[in-house]
């Protein structure tokens, strides 16, 4: 599926982590630092499970830390619990997302101590 001709200015006015190879885009993540959240973290489907998405949030928590973020949030689909514990994210509650589409998605609201109060 392409992307919208917009995509590559939404991911620079975002301060996206971007990780591409030869012009493939093999993922993007980026934080909002001002809400200590990390908005977004995708892997391409053909890279998955080859460390990329493990890159890519190590680099937005380096992001997140080093502009003074002292804890992390974010809200994970369901699949992805165990990759973001990987990372040292605890669970802080199930929650559900209602899809503009309208439908409801499960998900899970974790965080991750980044600097030391």
């Amino acid at each position: 599926m392409a992307m919208p001709d917009s995509f590559a200015e939404t991911l620079l006015q975002q301060g996206a982590v971007v990780l591409e190879h030869q012009g493939e885009l093999l993922g993007f993540g980026f934080v909002d630092i001002a809400q200590g959240q990390l908005e977004a973290l995708f892997i391409a489907p053909n890279s998955a499970g080859k460390g990329y998405g493990k890159q890519i949030a190590e680099e937005l928590l380096t992001m997140a830390e080093g502009a003074g973020v002292r804890q992390l949030a974010l809200s994970s689909s369901l699949n992805a619990v165990v990759f973001y514990q990987g990372l040292g994210f605890k669970i802080v509650e199930e929650t559900c997302w209602q899809h503009p589409a309208g439908f409801d998605l499960q998900c899970v609201s974790m965080t991750k101590q980044l600097i030391s109060a």
